[in-house]
């Protein structure tokens, strides 16, 4: 399940989930929303398992993906297939993928 709140006008176009990437050499498996103005990057928050298990009075818990890293789509400045996919932003943060799909969204999406 995904958590996260949706800005006025915005509606998510798709959800990629278990997509390995890596942010200025930082590893992640995570899941990737793309919506109509923004790319979000999603996991699951590192809350401490007991406490939340005994907060919730022995109800099923369950976990929700937040979102870790989000972007303005206007800010990307290129999209480039090299080794793997490449984002790169106006501030000098590159996300790079393996996945073809979400890359094809986002080069959609980048031309209007």
């Amino acid at each position: 399940m995904y958590n996260f709140n949706l800005e006025k006008g915005e509606s998510i176009l798709g959800i990629f989930d278990d997509i390995f990437i890596i942010i200025n050499d930082k590893q992640l498996l995570v899941s990737v929303a793309i919506s109509n103005k923004r790319i979000m990057l999603l996991d699951y928050q590192s809350v401490e398992p007991f406490e939340t298990l005994k907060n919730a009075q022995a109800s099923y818990y369950i976990k929700m993906k937040e979102v870790i890293f989000s972007k303005c789509l206007k800010d990307i400045i290129e999209l480039k297939k090299d080794s793997m996919y490449k984002v790169v932003f106006k501030d000098n943060y590159i996300v790079s993928f393996e996945d073809k799909e979400l890359f094809n969204t986002l080069k959609r999406i980048n031309k209007k």
